[in-house]
């Protein structure tokens, strides 16, 4: 059942477009539409909202749309009465406990929303449909529910897995660590990623090993040592033998593999809480690269 529609002429393109407007279907797809959207921002902003909150502000919303197309806001009113939705809106529907938590639903709120206007109209203008705007809101000659839908669904991917990359960016981050370390009369500074996983210890004195990249290692102790020990020569300097460990490493691919590690003077581990010093710690060598982008060039376990 309608219970109300409206018919305006508009040109376009020098012909004229008549437009049926029926005011109850619009309500319903506004109405959806925006659950959709205050939704898919409490899901991956993290705020908490109810469904009956999260129904109330879609049908402010709707509501908008349907008192904007009778009243014809002017166009210098239209963004102030956005700010205002938009604010209303996420107070409303969301479970609020605090300005960042306001700020963070507002952001991902205006976002989803502006992904999925333009994903929207550049599918009715893919298809080319005819599009009238007035009073600030956008209508689409007939333009089917399963093209809102597409743009939805495309639209919340794409959100998903920009949300994924930027948490994992920003996990990357807070797992970093400036890390000196010396070895007699050398000092490197290099950066660490704190690796949960890894645990590696000597054997028999139990100190803490850092793996580093080949290229790291070669900057704390001469490359023809390094080559040396591999070739199982120790003809080398007396010092250097008593820094020398051989440090096997269980690994899921293979059962165990040996690789060289020497002790160092000191270690510091930067830290915004309060830098760490280690004395008793060593640092082993690893022929791979670590890190894809070069973010990082060695592994700390959990000694942080």
């Amino acid at each position: 059942m309608t219970y109300f529609e409206d018919v305006r002429e508009y040109t376009l393109y020098g012909g004229v477009l008549s437009l049926t407007i029926y005011v109850d279907q619009m309500f319903l797809e506004n109405f959806i539409m925006n659950y959709i959207i205050l939704y898919a921002a409490s899901k991956f902003s993290g705020v908490k909202s109810k469904w009956y909150r999260l129904g109330i502000s879609a049908g402010i919303g709707a509501v908008y749309v349907i008192a904007s197309y009778i009243f014809g806001f002017y166009n210098e009113q239209v963004f102030l009465f956005k700010v205002i939705l938009a604010v209303v809106m996420v107070i409303v529907g969301f479970d609020i406990r605090n300005l960042r938590e306001f700020l963070k639903a507002m952001a991902f709120f205006l976002g989803i929303t502006f992904l999925i206007g333009g994903a929207s109209f550049g599918l009715a203008f893919l298809f080319n449909f005819s599009m009238i705007s007035e009073g600030g809101v956008l209508y689409v000659e007939e333009f089917p529910v399963l093209m809102i839908i597409l743009g939805t669904t495309v639209s919340i991917i794409i959100i998903k897995w920009i949300v994924v990359f930027l948490k994992s960016r920003l996990n990357l981050e807070e797992l970093l660590y400036d890390v000196e370390i010396k070895l007699f009369d050398k000092k490197i500074l290099i950066k660490a990623f704190l690796d949960s996983g890894h645990n590696v210890k000597e054997t028999i004195t139990g100190y803490p090993v850092i793996i580093v990249e080949k290229s790291v290692l070669e900057k704390l102790v001469p490359s023809e040592i390094i080559e040396k020990i591999r070739n199982n020569d120790f003809e080398f300097d007396e010092k250097w033998k008593k820094r020398v460990r051989i440090i096997p490493i269980y690994t899921i691919s293979k059962d165990s593999e040996v690789v060289i590690g020497f002790l160092v003077d000191e270690c510091v581990i930067y830290m915004p809480e309060g830098n760490k010093y280690i004395n008793k710690l060593i640092v082993a060598s690893c022929d791979k690269k670590l890190s894809k982008d070069s973010k990082y060039d060695a592994l700390i376990g959990n000694i942080v």
